[in-house]
């Protein structure tokens, strides 16, 4: 009985939307499934809303248009009681996935996708209260067996669906946020399959080798473990030999080669492709002579040809070591003016036709030079949009350019789409011309860098102003060029031959599909539309964009008025009239928020009511708020911070004495271009991580929750930094590691100094530190014979017997095999056995009814003794003795013993 017919319900509903975008082998295997995206955003919105009360929750019975605005809980969903219509496929897609896809963080495997199954088929046309027992008999009752009988019982999971509930919202949540590019958690796939195939489960052994190589294509052991899986256990020698070819291809290609791994990789091949050894001798001729003609264009000083040609049998012939040689000739070339870009755009309108152009829309018309794009009457509000795509798919790095035309309060937005996958997913580029401005109010222009999720679910990440050209009484609109760059993950941003601003996106993945051009509301127009695709083992893109990147660093001033990737300029100030500031590069690993402001404009755009909220969202990881507001505002600025009060330090922008302008704050950040307020967040590493505004409208209200263009980039930026983990770090360091470390404790400092190395170090003192006498640790105990000789030369062998006996167990470290000998030597050392009569005599001496006269005794028996450790002991009692101090001499000798464990610790865990 096949799935669709044996299911119901919710069932039906969710095993249709599954296999939407699924990859599946005619043997029935799927090797990809990756998440439906217009799904699975609309589900993780109604999950942070909450959870339905119960199947009517929320849902009006006489609106055909009505849904929830919460989540069902999985109860509601297997009893199929839900009733509104159509039919919402999110969340019945998002249980089927979950069942399908969730799995062990340790070894990887799909802890209910056998038992899911299971019950698909099992459970008929079962509904309510039958449906959720036989799915929490079934499922939850008969998850899947760790691969490895170590793990079993170490990770616990839900019995029933109400304890379910959580760990659904929880994995939904997370992939949401993965999807979105708001989290970058890499994926062990590699070792993942090999769990997998050491459990002899092939098949998802297979599945994750499948997304390993999306992910880390370049991986060679990953490219050589997956062929030999494809080759002995599904019999596809062909791929296999592909496999390892692309794994060859890459060490040959590596910076220092390994002569071993290559021989054994080409032994690999040939035994899969018993032709491999003609083919390769005529390739290697090929290669020789190739690399043999680009070196005499070189010598030849013809650059160009160089360029040409190094790309060209580079990227053909799979010749690595040419691109050394097109760089430099990039560079050289670079030098001279008037100089080119090599590559061959392709023209995308042909001014005549739509030709090459997928049929949809019929919104864009060709009308000669121009491509002209109208779409329903101008509503700036609306995000109602017309498409126009391109009839290519985006498998390498790639480019796109045109000169757009939008005219002011005649378009709502236009530009570019790319990645797109169907069903409102794309990523999109869109000029925003300025609108109408209200009295008081600059008018501006936007480029937004956003991310459409489908299910009318959007994201901007970058929200940055423009010039748009546009001249007050102007009868036509500007012309502006647009382009945008994807190279690998990162997205470049231009807007006329300035970059505007680069984002990443966690995963190659994201940014793969269609791509073409976009409107809004009203009307557009496109010019000079060209696109640029390069395959995907052509690292021309990486070394452009390296070399562009390069550029604008070494110019080392703001680009377009742009700060991003740069230190941030100091403020000049006349005076601060709340807190101190001594600079951005002395307040530790916290984000700053510089923010430029006046009061005339945060009377029309309120921005402290946010700020305040702001401040105490992220007070945990320390973010510093630092504003300058104009210095129109100085006599009347501590007036209004008493009914308008801003968190952090505030100080008012200088203008000198006699002189006109809008402030030098002001000036050095280009505020007549971009207008105020203007916020600049500033990473822990001192430089710009983004700039723009919060996105609020002139005369509107807004309170919490708030949603604002800073959100994004400030998520990304504690995410990648680690910045609640670190700052919930720093406060156990202090409380807990630092006193321990003073204590010489090291089983309590120990995890704290093994979980800084999860943070960058470079920025963090503490964590520095912390890494840094962890590495002495470690370094210790990896050579323990070393370890061994270099303290008894120093007299300090008991030191190392503590160190062996006591910090060695406490390191999970044991004694290897061929330093046994050596420790041993080191463990029969003079100065072990003295220090031990010395610690017996300071017992003996500290219980004598003589003290003064048995420590006098005794401080010439440690004279006589060898070792660091009684000798120090003998100097501070003399001391004592010549200031008859008799309390520093009990004192001495009652820490008799803690001498070795205060002399490693200073060593290797102290300051």
């Amino acid at each position: 009985m096949s799935l669709a017919t044996n299911a119901v319900g919710w069932l039906n509903e969710g095993l249709a939307s599954f296999f939407e975008g699924t990859r599946i082998l005619p043997n029935g295997t799927v090797l990809m499934n990756m998440p439906a995206d217009h799904r699975l955003f609309p589900l993780a919105k109604r999950m942070r809303e909450g959870w339905m009360a119960n199947a009517q929750d929320g849902y009006d019975p006489n609106d055909s248009k009505s849904e929830p605005t919460k989540a069902p809980t999985m109860r509601i969903i297997i009893e199929n009681r839900y009733s509104w219509g159509p039919p919402w496929y999110a969340p019945t897609w998002g249980l089927v996935y979950f069942c399908y896809n969730f799995q062990d963080p340790r070894d990887g495997r799909f802890v209910y996708r056998d038992a899911f199954w299971e019950f698909v088929q099992r459970s008929g046309g079962k509904t309510g209260d039958s449906a959720v027992k036989t799915f929490e008999e079934v499922v939850l009752a008969s998850p899947r067996a760790p691969y490895d009988k170590a793990l079993e019982g170490s990770f616990s999971l839900p019995k029933t669906v109400e304890e379910l509930d959580a760990v659904w919202k929880d994995w939904i949540l997370k992939l949401a946020d993965e999807r979105s590019g708001r989290l970058d958690e890499p994926r062990p796939y590699k070792l993942w399959a090999r769990a997998a195939a050491g459990g002899k489960d092939y098949a998802t052994a297979r599945e994750h080798f499948e997304k390993g190589l999306v992910a880390t294509p370049g991986d060679t052991e990953l490219l050589l473990d997956f062929a030999d899986l494809l080759a002995e256990r599904f019999k596809d020698t062909d791929r296999a030999a592909k496999l390892v070819l692309t794994a060859l291809q890459e060490l040959e290609a590596a910076p220092a080669k390994n002569d071993v791994e290559i021989a054994a990789a080409e032994k690999r091949l040939e035994k899969l492709d018993p032709n491999r050894r003609s083919v390769t001798k005529v390739v290697e001729r090929l290669k020789r002579d190739v690399v043999s003609l680009v070196g005499r264009y070189q010598a030849a000083g013809l650059d160009a040809m160089v360029q040409d040609l190094a790309w060209r049998f580079g990227r053909g012939f799979d010749v690595p070591e040419l691109f050394a040689q097109y760089e430099g000739a990039v560079r050289a070339r670079a030098s001279k003016p008037g100089a080119s870009e090599l590559a061959i755009w392709e023209l995308a309108y042909d001014e005549r036709t739509l030709e090459g152009w997928l049929p949809g829309s019929d919104a864009f018309r060709p009308e000669g030079v121009t491509l002209v794009a109208k779409g329903p009457s101008y509503d700036p509000d609306s995000f109602t949009y017309q498409t126009l795509t391109l009839d290519r798919l985006t498998a390498g790095d790639f480019s796109l350019e045109a000169e757009v035309s939008a005219r002011r309060e005649g378009a709502s937005f236009a530009g570019f789409l790319f990645g797109e996958k169907g069903s409102g997913r794309f990523h999109g580029a869109l000029f925003l011309p300025a609108r109408a401005a209200k009295e008081g109010a600059a008018r501006t222009a936007w480029v937004d860098l956003m991310t459409s999720f489908g299910g009318n679910e959007t994201k901007a990440w970058r929200h940055l102003p423009v010039d748009d050209g546009e001249r007050e009484g102007s009868s036509t609109g500007a012309w502006n060029t647009m382009r945008v760059d994807v190279v690998g993950t990162d997205v470049d941003l231009w807007w006329n031959g300035e970059l505007l601003t680069t984002h990443s996106f966690p995963d190659r993945d994201l940014l793969l599909g269609r791509l073409g051009l976009v409107v809004g509301n009203g009307e557009a127009r496109f010019r000079n539309v060209r696109f640029l695709a390069r395959d995907p083992r052509d690292p021309a893109g990486r070394i452009l964009r390296r070399l562009r990147v390069e550029a604008l660093a070494a110019r080392g001033e703001p680009v377009g008025g742009s700060y991003q990737g740069l230190a941030p300029a100091l403020p000049s100030v006349k005076r601060w009239a709340q807190g101190e500031f001594s600079g951005f590069d002395n307040v530790g690993p916290v984000p700053q928020l510089l923010v430029l402001w006046s009061i005339d404009q945060n009377n029309l755009v309120p921005i402290d009511a946010w700020l305040r909220s702001l401040a105490e969202t992220w007070r945990d990881v320390g973010l510093r708020i630092v504003s300058i507001t104009s210095p129109n505002d100085d006599a009347a600025l501590d007036a209004y911070l008493k009914t308008h009060p801003f968190p952090g330090v505030v100080g008012v922008d200088l203008r000198p004495d006699g002189t006109a302008g809008i402030g030098q704050t002001f000036d050095r950040y280009f505020i007549r271009r971009f207008n105020l307020p203007r916020l600049l967040l500033i990473d822990v590493d001192g430089r710009v991580a983004w700039e723009g505004d919060p996105g609020f409208a002139m005369g509107e209200t807004y309170s919490e929750p708030y949603d604002t263009y800073l959100d994004a980039p400030l998520a990304e930026l504690a995410e990648k930094r680690k910045l609640r983990a670190l700052a919930a770090w720093r406060k156990r360091w202090e409380r807990v590691g630092v006193p321990a470390l003073a204590a010489a404790d090291l089983a309590t400092a120990l995890p704290l100094l093994r979980d800084a190395r999860a943070f960058d170090a470079s920025f963090d003192p503490a964590a520095r530190a912390a890494v840094a006498r962890l590495d002495l640790l470690e370094a210790a105990a990896s050579d323990l014979a070393a370890t061994g000789e270099a303290y008894s030369a120093q007299g300090a062998a008991p030191a190392f017997q503590l160190f062996v006996k006591e910090w060695l167990p406490i390191l999970g470290v044991e004694v290897p095999k061929e330093a046994k000998k050596a420790v041993a030597a080191a463990l029969k050392d003079k100065s072990i056995a003295h220090y031990e009569r010395a610690l017996k005599g300071a017992t003996k001496a500290g219980k004598a009814a003589d003290f003064i006269t048995a420590v006098t005794a005794y401080t010439a028996e440690l004279e006589g003794l060898e070792g660091l450790f009684p000798a120090e002991l003998a100097s501070d009692l003399r001391a004592g003795l010549a200031a008859n101090d008799t309390e520093a001499l009990r004192a001495t000798l009652a820490s008799a013993a803690d001498r070795p464990r205060a002399w490693l610790a200073t060593r290797l865990i102290g300051e």
